[in-house]
């Protein structure tokens, strides 16, 4: 952005907001899940405009949870041997994500 503005060259900053989704507590799960998991499926989550968590009603989130499975079903018959999905760049981030996914479940049987 410095060397932009001192030479007047246009510029577009991201601002790494890391994409929150804010659910209301009248939403239509079903309808949310659908949005949600498009926008997170599209280059297997791997573009800056993919939703990065979601702040759901109390007592919601395994409603979601089941919604987001039963969408995911409709998207993809089967996700993880699908030529046609994006798979994560390299084993690298394979375990960041399988730890990621671990830290969460690990949080869910505490709250």
């Amino acid at each position: 952005m410095k060397a932009a503005s001192e030479n007047l060259v246009p510029v577009t900053l991201e601002l790494g907001g890391k994409s929150p989704v804010i659910v209301d507590e009248d939403a239509n799960l079903s309808e949310v899940a659908k949005k949600v998991m498009r926008g997170k499926t599209m280059n297997a989550g791997q573009i800056c405009l993919a939703p990065d968590y979601l702040m759901l009603p109390k007592g919601k989130s395994k409603e979601f949870a089941n919604a987001s499975s039963e969408v995911i079903g409709e998207m993809f018959e089967d996700l993880k041997y699908n030529e046609d999905y994006t798979s994560v760049i390299n084993e690298k981030h394979y375990e960041r994500i399988n730890e990621l996914v671990a830290d969460a479940k690990e949080k869910e049987l505490r709250y």
